[in-house]
């Protein structure tokens, strides 16, 4: 939901894991204890929703950042995995870019297997910097993924592009990759 264009909606009580039925106009009570939790599936649901939120909301250039635009473009859809670029358009289209906007790649494994090595098309690059990973019931963001940086096969096209990132996909993991050069 973070990663998808438009305006995200948490509804009271979905930062800490709370999943039951929200009826207008009275949500469910809240549980103080989840919100208090350092531990278990709350806690977890707390940081998960707190590193995306933080990812959404920086940058590394003064536009944008790319989760909080309207660019979206689905270039991978096979076998329980899905893989799309989001981009921020600048705010003045005559303001030069170099290297275009800032782009994120969010992958998505929906199955079961894990995957060693999986290669996905991506833009002209040369390298893509781990910003955010789901694996194994944690969550591993900026601190703790920061010096993780994939580099790009040029020259082996895939997915309509013409660059290939190898990543490793661990079963039910997202992953937000963004471009670092």
């Amino acid at each position: 939901m973070m990663t998808a264009p438009g305006v995200p909606m948490l509804l009271q009580g979905q930062e800490v894991y709370e999943c039951g039925a929200y009826k207008w106009p009275r949500g469910p009570a809240l549980d103080w204890q989840r919100v208090a939790a350092s531990s278990g599936n709350a806690a977890l649901w707390q940081t998960l929703t707190t590193n995306l939120i933080k990812l959404r909301l920086t940058s590394a250039s003064p536009s944008l950042s790319p989760l909080a635009g309207d660019g979206v473009h689905v270039c991978h859809a096979h076998g329980g995995v899905l893989a799309y670029l989001r981009w921020a358009e600048v705010a003045d289209s005559r303001t030069p870019q170099q290297d275009g906007p800032d782009l994120a790649l969010v992958v998505l494994n929906f199955t079961n297997s894990s995957f060693p090595m999986y290669e996905l098309g991506v833009p002209p690059s040369s390298q893509w910097r781990l910003a955010l990973s789901t694996v194994n019931g944690s969550v591993l963001s900026a601190g703790d993924v920061a010096d993780i940086k994939l580099n790009v096969t040029p020259g082996k096209a895939a997915h309509g592009f013409a660059c290939t990132l190898p990543v490793a996909l661990p079963a039910y993991c997202a992953s937000i990759f963004l471009r670092a050069g």
